[in-house]
């Protein structure tokens, strides 16, 4: 789609679709550009999120605790196997 310099944004959807979707967005009492500018937000929000990491502040995923205790499992039976492999010599 073609991308110009004024702020407006055209998506083309399935008529059934744009129905359903204008249907939930009542039902939730939000209007499509209080919506989409909340998800635009919060999209421009998580991209920003890696940089800053660069400048030093770390904020854990919802994943991250759990990649950071499978290491900790790791090292221990690295440790294990190492000291059972010594023990045998």
């Amino acid at each position: 789609m073609p991308r110009g310099p004024s702020g407006r944004i055209v998506v083309e959807l399935n008529p059934a679709l744009k129905r359903e979707f204008h249907a939930a967005l009542a039902a939730d009492g939000i209007t499509l550009k209080d919506w989409f500018l909340s998800r635009v937000r919060a999209f421009v929000t998580d991209r920003r999120r890696p940089q800053a990491l660069d400048a030093g502040s770390h904020v854990l995923s919802p994943s991250e605790p759990v990649q950071l205790a499978a290491k900790k499992e790791q090292k221990v039976v690295r440790s294990k196997s190492t000291r059972t492999k010594t023990k045998g010599k």
